[in-house]
Formats: C-alpha cells, structure tokens, sequence
C-alpha cells in the first residue's frame, strides 16, 4: 500500500512487532511496536543479508522526510557504499540542542491549535533559550534547569497565611 500519514496513523499494535511496506518506494517501511510505537525503517541487503537501518520515529519524523532519507541511503547502495547502522550513524549525527526540540515542541503545539502557545512560547523566548537553548540536550543537569526557575521563584507572588 502507499502510506500516508493518514494510513500510518490508523496501524494498530498487534502482539509481535510488524512492518508494513510503502508501495511508493519498496524499500521503506513502518514498523509498528506491540505498544503501538511506529518507526521508519530502510530495507536493504548487504552481502545477501537482509538488513534494517533505522530512519526514525512517525509521527516525529514525517513521512516526506523519511521517504527523502530512504532514497538517499538507497543511492549510497546503488553507488557501492556502505550503509552505518543506525547506532554508529546516531552517534556522529549532530545531537539536538534544546532550541532545536523546543521549536518541535512548539510545532506541535501549533497543529494541535493549543490556545496558550503564545504565552509557553514567550516563557520558552525570555526564561529557557538565553539560558540552555545553545546546549546539546542531553547535556542539560539541574543545575542548568535551576538558572531556569530560580527567577520565578524569586518573583513569584506570596500568599499571606491567615491563622
């Protein structure tokens, strides 16, 4: 079948993990977790082994971007390379920085039309990106996350208690 985001969204999970082939380009495919998580894979063969390689996760890794992906590695193949497993290709990839996942954050927000995005995004603006936005995100500690709060903390409103 030709996926869509449509169709991908409407696989559901089943006790053993599957993979459901895009008839637009043979070589790429979903696989749908038993918890119902769905991620890109790219078929191919090396040596007459069959083998996977990860592209990513839908709905985080749209379908026009994970078809791109495929052809691209598909080239690779067609050319003679060889493909890096996703585990040796994750590590030189360039890590996200916290601006990078917080525009996906706020992305998201966007599509799903939440009425406060304007007031998260101006929090995210003043209070998060000049502080860690620069950082790679999974270089981010509490202290980090402390430079954050210790201004709200500071300016938030008291609340007299009546005894």
């Amino acid at each position: 079948m030709i996926l869509s985001a449509r169709t991908i969204e409407r696989l559901k999970p089943k006790p053993k993990p599957y993979r459901v082939v895009d008839a637009a380009l043979g070589y790429l495919q979903v696989q749908v977790s038993p918890k119902g998580n769905k991620t890109w894979v790219f078929a191919y063969r090396e040596n007459g082994k069959r083998r996977f390689n990860k592209i990513g996760s839908f709905p985080a890794t749209e379908l026009n971007t994970a078809r791109n992906r495929a052809m691209e590695l598909q080239k690779k193949i067609e050319s003679g390379e060889t493909i890096k497993t996703s585990k040796a290709a994750n590590s030189e990839d360039k890590l996200p920085t916290v601006n990078s996942l917080l525009d996906d954050y706020i992305t998201d927000c966007e599509s799903r039309e939440v009425k406060t995005i304007y007031y998260i995004e101006r929090m995210l603006d003043t209070r998060v990106r000049p502080i860690i936005g620069e950082m790679i995100a999974s270089d981010v500690v509490t202290s980090d996350i402390t430079k954050i709060l210790r201004p709200s903390v500071k300016t938030a409103p008291t609340q007299s208690v009546s005894a």
